[in-house]
This record gives C-alpha cells, structure tokens and sequence, in this order.
C-alpha cells in the first residue's frame, strides 16, 4: 500500500507535464486520462492490501497490468507529442 502513495505522486507529476504542454503548445496531450492508471494502482493495491498478498491475486494483478498499459500508452503518447519535429 506505502508504494502506491510514491507512484501516484509521479503519475501527477506526468500529468502535470501534459498539461503545462498542452496549454502552451496547443497539442492534445490527453492529460486527464493520466487518472486512470492512478485509480487501477490502487485499486490493486487496495486489492493487496485486503488479501494480505502481493501476488497470487489474479483481480489484483489484472488491475495492476491495465494501469500499466494505461500507464505506458499514455507516457509514450506524450514523449512522442513533445520530441516530433515540427518543420515543414
């Protein structure tokens, strides 16, 4: 449970980023979805934390791979918005 607290602080961290490049370059970041992984980290650590396991839950664990690919969509999503040239 103590790791989730760390995680979501970097998740709003990341959405932050988004939305600072959103506003001052004009490119849809989709920062508000940065939620989400945020809610299925804890809802698999919630999830964890009722079972007293952190692994062997296969909800749990389902939760943690969706905030995952969530996670890594969106982060690749933003690098790709902010690293493009814009010439030509």
């Amino acid at each position: 449970m103590y790791t989730w607290f760390p995680l979501a602080v970097i998740l709003a961290i990341y959405l932050l980023i988004a939305r600072f490049y959103h506003r001052f370059s004009g490119e849809r970041t989709y920062y508000w979805f940065f939620i989400i992984p945020i809610i299925f980290y804890g809802a698999a650590a919630v999830r964890d934390a009722s079972l007293e396991s952190t692994a062997g839950d296969p909800l749990g664990d389902l939760y943690g791979v969706i905030g995952g690919v969530v996670m890594l969509g969106l982060t690749l999503h933003l690098f790709w918005k902010m690293t493009r040239s814009k010439q030509g």
